[in-house]
């Protein structure tokens, strides 16, 4: 990906993330903004929000390695 797709991906899901604290909306972050997202942690996610990542995201996000996850999928989840 690009520098300015990059940083234009990341201001959009900041912007998405805003609207759904704003108005209060179910939010669901798959793919792409689940990397935004690890990559920016310090972003509080909306209330109502649900993220679906698979083994290797969810690692990511975890801080965990893609082993750890497996090996526990329910702790993980």
């Amino acid at each position: 990906m690009r520098y300015w797709t990059k940083l234009l991906a990341k201001n959009d899901f900041k912007n998405f993330i805003k609207l759904g604290k704003i108005y209060d909306l179910p939010t669901v972050i798959d793919a792409d903004g689940l990397n935004i997202f690890s990559m920016n942690k310090g972003i509080k996610l909306p209330n109502r929000t649900i993220i679906t990542p698979h083994p290797k995201e969810a690692s990511r996000l975890l801080g965990i390695s893609l082993e750890e996850v497996l090996n526990n999928l329910e702790n993980s989840a």
